[in-house]
C-alpha cells in the first residue's frame, strides 16, 4: 500500500478514470432512461437553457462532455466522497479496484458504506464472494462496524444463533446472517416468494462484523471459518 499521498491520489484517479471509460450498458425496458454504468444511470440530460433533452447513448459529443465534468466534480474528493459518487451496482468493485491504496481507515470506512448501500451484496456480480470475504479481514472492525453498532459487535456472546432467509435458487453459504428470526423470514417471504429459513450456532471469533443501520441485526460471518469448524465437528 502506497503511503505517499501524491502516488495515493494518481491511483485512485486511474481507478476514477478506468470505471468512467468503460461502456454504458443498456437495461431492457428501462434505456435510455435508465442505463447501467460505474458513474452514469440516467441516458438522458437536459439542457436546462433550451429545455432540450439529450440522448447520451445517441450523442458522442454530450456524452463526452458529461464524463468530463463528472471527472471534475471529483478531482478533489476523497477516496470516501466518490464512492458515493458510483452507482451502487459498482461501489463494490471500485472499492476492490481502489483496496490496495487505501490506508485501513480508508477501505473500513468505505466497505461500510458499500455494504449498508448495496442489495444483496453476497451475489455482486462483479466482485466474488471470497474476494469480498478477504477485503472484510483486513478492515479495521472500529471502522467498518461503526460506533453505535460497535458496542453490540463487543457484546456478542462466545456462541449463538443468527438466521438467515433464502428465496429460490439462494445460496445457502453466505456472509450475510441475521440474529432476528422475523427479519430472516421477511427476506425469505419478500417478493411473494416462498422462502425458507436457515439457522446456524456460530461462534463470536467467527463474526467480522455487526450492522443495524437499516434495522437488520445483520451479522457477517466468516463463512469459511464457520464452514472448518462444522467440518471438524462432524
Amino acid at each position: 500500500m502506497s503511503t505517499n499521498k501524491s502516488a495515493h491520489n494518481d491511483q485512485i484517479s486511474m481507478i476514477v478514470n478506468f470505471l468512467m471509460d468503460l461502456d454504458i450498458g443498456m437495461i431492457e425496458g428501462l434505456s435510455p432512461i435508465r442505463v447501467s454504468h460505474p458513474f452514469i444511470e440516467e441516458g438522458v440530460s437536459f439542457n436546462l437553457k433550451t429545455g432540450e433533452v439529450i440522448n447520451l447513448i445517441e450523442d458522442e459529443g454530450a456524452l463526452k462532455k458529461e464524463k468530463a465534468l463528472r471527472l471534475k466534480r471529483m478531482k478533489n474528493m476523497s477516496p470516501l466522497q466518490i464512492a458515493f459518487c458510483v452507482s451502487k451496482p459498482y461501489r463494490m468493485l471500485y472499492l476492490s479496484l481502489a483496496f490496495p491504496y487505501l490506508t485501513k481507515k480508508e477501505r473500513s470506512e468505505i466497505m461500510h458504506e458499500v455494504w449498508i448501500s448495496v442489495e444483496n451484496i453476497n451475489n455482486n456480480v462483479n466482485v466474488s464472494q471470497m474476494e469480498i470475504l478477504k477485503m472484510l479481514r483486513k478492515c479495521n472492525p472500529k471502522y467498518l462496524i461503526g460506533k453505535e453498532n460497535y458496542e453490540v459487535y463487543e457484546n456478542l456472546p462466545d456462541t449463538f444463533v443468527v438466521y438467515r432467509g433464502l428465496q429460490e435458487n439462494a445460496q445457502e453459504v453466505g456472509l450475510s446472517w441475521t440474529l432476528s428470526k422475523d427479519v430472516a423470514e421477511w427476506f425469505a417471504g419478500r417478493f411473494e416468494n416462498d422462502g425458507e429459513i436457515i439457522e446456524k450456532t456460530v461462534h463470536k471469533t467467527e463474526v467480522i462484523a455487526y450492522f443495524n443501520d437499516r434495522d437488520e441485526e445483520e451479522i457477517v460471518l466468516d463463512i469459511k471459518k464457520v464452514l472448518k469448524r462444522e467440518k471438524n465437528e462432524k
